[in-house]
């Protein structure tokens, strides 16, 4: 596969920061105006001009453990908390830098199809740009993914029948904590009757501020509407029939981390992220290069 340099002129990103003492605002605001979901922590001391990653995730985790319950909103302190306080609650978006030189291929297997969500290139001894799993998968899409993206999700084992869900009533503060216990960057929200109504991630907690943190005591989808984050509910959901080349291009064109696959009732079975793409996709390209060998 092609060196990485192939990949960052056409989809790297520029290095979007915080300074490490600035508070969880600043980088609740520079999540949402980059629209990314980890920015780097500045640090002038450290050679590569970076010392740590601070994530939603992240964020999320630090809510959790200050806001307990709708009546226990620390708001204040969880504010005045810097970035370099919070970051590393969770081991979902660390700091993981590659070389600009490397292949493409060396990032996959040993980053992306791992969970990793998005690399730092390292170009003359700084970190000059940062490519993200979305970034690699547009660069499959527009190279073509032959074979593997005509497989449907059903042949390729990709419907894991686990789900972790809310109901449409339930508090926003609740879904965050159910992401955060279970240490998953998605929930799926349904109706009384288990019916699929929408996706629950980190991603609305963007743009937050001290004076519109009362948010999170509204009930899911009341909290994602005036968090403006409201997708229809068929670009979020759909049944193991579909194919990669399908799935991939909605996903990308709609900017989403994660489908939900669902049954025949709508109610959801599954869920599908970027990584188990990845991983799907060093499984089949070894298993097809050993087909070739033998």
């Amino acid at each position: 596969m092609a060196n990485l340099n192939i990949c960052i002129e056409e989809f790297g990103n520029d290095v979007i920061s915080v300074p490490k003492n600035s508070t969880i605002d600043v980088a609740l605001q520079a999540l949402h105006d980059t629209h990314t979901q980890a920015v780097p922590i500045e640090d002038p001391e450290n050679e590569l001009g970076y010392s740590d990653v601070i994530s939603i995730l992240d964020i999320v985790a630090s809510l959790i453990n200050l806001c307990s319950s709708l009546n226990n909103l620390q708001i204040g302190k969880f504010f005045t908390q810097t970035c370099e306080e919070v970051a590393s609650q969770t081991d979902k978006d660390p700091l993981v830098t590659v070389n600009a030189g490397d292949t493409i291929d060396f990032v996959l297997r040993e980053h992306f199809q791992k969970g990793i969500h998005r690399v730092a290139i390292i170009s003359e001894g700084k970190i000059t740009k940062v490519v993200s799993q979305t970034d690699f998968i547009k660069y499959l899409l527009e190279q073509g993914l032959g074979e593997f993206g005509d497989k449907t999700i059903r042949e390729l084992g990709l419907v894991k029948e686990w789900v972790i869900f809310v109901r449409k009533s339930q508090r926003a503060l609740k879904a965050y904590k159910k992401l955060s216990e279970n240490q998953v960057s998605g929930v799926a929200v349904v109706d009384e009757t288990g019916i699929f109504l929408a996706n629950f991630s980190a991603a609305p907690i963007r743009g937050l501020t001290a004076e519109t943190m009362k948010r999170i005591k509204l009930p899911v989808l009341d909290f994602l509407k005036a968090q403006d984050h409201v997708i229809s509910t068929d670009k979020q959901c759909v049944d193991d029939s579909i194919t990669v080349n399908e799935v991939l291009s909605s996903m990308i064109e709609n900017h989403q981390h994660r489908i939900w696959v669902v049954d025949d009732h709508k109610k959801p079975i599954g869920v599908v992220s970027l990584s188990d793409f990845c991983k799907a996709y060093v499984d089949y390209s070894s298993d097809d290069n050993d087909n070739n060998n033998n």
